[in-house]
């Protein structure tokens, strides 16, 4: 069975902010679960599955974490 990640585990993951990684499910480009309480989970094979489409398309990463002049 697949583990399930939160959103914050999801964006740590990705080298992302949370807010961008909520960007990417509102578009399509991640796809995520609700639990009930209506709280997204990642699937460790979307988050690969996102990563491997990156890599082919050769995107960047937009919202990174990693800001200029930042150690």
């Amino acid at each position: 069975m697949s583990r399930h990640l939160t959103i914050g585990q999801t964006a740590k993951r990705l080298g992302l902010e949370v807010d961008t990684v909520r960007k990417l499910e509102r578009e399509g480009k991640i796809r995520a679960v609700r639990t009930q309480g209506g709280h997204r989970r990642f699937t460790e094979e979307e988050i690969d599955r996102y990563r491997k489409i990156q890599r082919s398309t050769g995107a960047s990463k937009v919202g990174s974490r990693r800001r200029q002049g930042a150690a």
